[in-house]
């Protein structure tokens, strides 16, 4: 298990910042990026750090034709990346990843496939491993 620290947190959200502000220089100028949207849930509290650092406002919504950062905390299964890899207005990143090159343009770090992380966001309340070392939320049967 790898619990991250706020400061772990605090580098990888620069290390991604890095990353896109030496992506936008390759970016065509009439298409800057003007948003940063948090993934409900673990990619609020990175995307809004990620707001204050690079000087963009928090989206609120993608239902917008301009280009926006979208952020999630981590690269699992890679079912929630994948609603938004085809669309060319988002650039993705997330704070982790299990897999050593997931669709996202930017990515902090790599973890191995079966470690299991814990965000500073998170605590036992809202998720813990039950006997099968599947993660389960309260009140909720089966396995999301």
């Amino acid at each position: 298990m790898r619990v991250l620290t706020w400061t772990e947190i605090e580098t990888m959200v620069e290390k991604i910042a890095q990353s896109v502000m030496a992506a936008e220089v390759y970016r065509p100028e009439d298409e800057p990026l003007e948003f940063v949207y948090g993934q409900p849930r673990g990619g609020l509290v990175p995307a809004i750090m990620l707001s204050h650092r690079l000087g963009l406002p928090l989206g609120m919504s993608l239902d917008t034709d301009t280009c926006g950062l979208w952020v999630d905390d981590i690269y699992d299964t890679g079912q929630t990346v994948h609603q938004y890899s085809g669309r060319s207005e988002l650039e993705l990143a997330c704070l982790v990843s299990k897999q050593d090159d997931p669709p996202v343009n930017h990515l902090a770090e790599v973890v191995t496939p079966n470690e299991w992380v814990v965000f500073p966001w998170e605590n036992d309340s809202s998720t813990y491993l039950n006997n099968n070392s599947l993660p389960t939320y309260p009140n909720q049967t089966e396995r999301v």
